[in-house]
Order: structure tokens, then sequence, then C-alpha cells
């Protein structure tokens, strides 16, 4: 239930955060909808924790976060863009490094 509502939660943030990257901002969509149901596989298969899960959904709204923060006023610069993709590539790895480490959950 309550990864349901983190799922929506974090489409809901995607949505409404990313008009303001024109070019970018499906992109970003795709990009983040994708960790969220990497995620989901995850605890599904049991190959996350709780913790883990929960410490993921942490990063992942912090991401958001940063992203707003970088949005929020109307013009995103090369460097803003290439330190969120940076971002993005370090949730990803997150994301394996915690499905991958040999915990069950």
């Amino acid at each position: 239930m309550k990864l349901a509502q983190f799922a929506c939660l974090g489409v809901a943030l995607a949505l409404t955060a990313t008009p303001a990257l024109a070019e970018g901002g499906k992109r970003y969509q795709r990009h983040e909808a994708g960790q969220d149901r990497r995620i989901e596989k995850g605890v599904e298969s049991g190959a996350l924790t709780p913790g883990e899960e929960k410490g993921l959904e942490r990063r992942d709204e912090a991401l958001d976060k940063r992203k707003e923060h970088i949005v929020s006023d109307g013009k995103v610069t090369p460097g803003e863009k290439h330190r969120l993709r940076r971002a993005e590539h370090r949730e990803d790895r997150a994301i394996f490094r915690k499905k991958h480490n040999g915990r069950d959950g």
C-alpha cells in the first residue's frame, strides 16, 4: 500500500515539476518512472529490504526537491542539466547496488 502511494506521489511530482524543462521533461519523467518501477520490482521480488526501500525513496524525494529548486527560476543552464543527470545516474547505481547486495527483504 505504501509503495503504491509513493509511486503515485513520485509520478505526481514528476508531472508537476517538469514543465519548465521543455526538451528534457519527458526524458526525466520516463527516467523517474523507470526508477520507481525498478524499486517496486525489487520489493516484490524480495531483493530490497524495507529499510533499503525507505532509503531509496528518501533519495528519490531529495532528487525531486533538487530538481524543483533548479527549475524554480524558469531557466535550466547546461551545467544544471548536467548535475541533474549525474544525480539521476547516481540514483540508478544506488538502486542497482541495493538490489544486488545479497540481502533479502
